[in-house]
């Protein structure tokens, strides 16, 4: 295992080959820009990265320490996704530089506001598809629910994400959809609502060849008809 280092101008991180696989640092490569580690990092989890944690010694630390690593593809990915809106004038002239330095002059990035109209327009699409699948009453509480868990993992708001962050910001979204209903925390509808999720899981569960309701769905389901009935008075 050999540490590299990467020179473009005033940008300067390693990176570590070994043997044939070359492990790109992303903490030290988005300090480096002066891109916020925190954002990143809620971005590089499965499934659209996948992460290796590597060990090795950074030039000018006294001992090895652990850190996140991309793949080169994946790292030039990443690159690429970078929200020039959300940082400084400073962080957005060394990006530029970097991927000029390994996507070539040429390579076209949208700039501030483009492509937006669009992305968000798919974004919606995406989100109108899944609360049609949900019962009215449902549809206000989820939404918020969603959206802030894109918020927690993409690091930006759907109505943010930029045309060159579309693929992941989409990859992002479809993701939360996918285990929404598996993971939906009841606590977060209203009482209506959550009485309608009971209900809609027992008819899930029969049409998917279940044979039995099972016992704690029912008794919960009996505890918010109770509320619900209780808040009616």
């Amino acid at each position: 295992m050999r540490v590299l280092t990467v020179r473009v101008q005033s940008v300067v991180f390693p990176i570590v080959q070994d043997g044939d696989e070359t492990y790109w640092p992303i903490r030290l490569i988005s300090e480096s820009i002066g891109v916020g580690w925190g954002a990143q990092y809620s971005k590089l989890q499965p499934p659209r990265y996948n992460v290796q944690n590597v060990e090795f010694l950074v030039p000018g630390k006294k001992s090895p320490e652990s850190h996140v690593c991309l793949s080169r593809y994946e790292f030039e990915f990443w690159l690429k996704t970078i929200n020039v809106r959300k940082i400084s004038p400073e962080a957005r002239q060394r990006l530029t530089l970097l991927r000029q330095h390994f996507f070539g002059s040429g390579t076209k990035f949208l700039a501030a506001g483009e492509g937006v109209t669009q992305s968000s327009a798919t974004m919606d699409r995406l989100m109108e598809w899944k609360l049609r699948s949900l019962p009215h009453e449902q549809r206000a509480a989820a939404k918020h629910i969603i959206e802030q868990r894109f918020i927690e993992q993409h690091g930006c708001s759907m109505r943010d994400v930029a045309g060159s962050e579309l693929v992941q910001g989409v990859s992002t979204l479809v993701a939360i959809i996918s285990i929404f209903d598996k993971n939906l925390d009841v606590t977060d509808l209203t009482v209506s609502a959550r009485v309608d999720a009971f209900i809609d899981k027992m008819i899930s569960d029969a049409q998917g060849g279940e044979g039995h309701i099972h016992y704690e769905t029912v008794a919960a389901l009996l505890c918010a008809i109770e509320l619900e009935q209780t808040q009616s008075v």
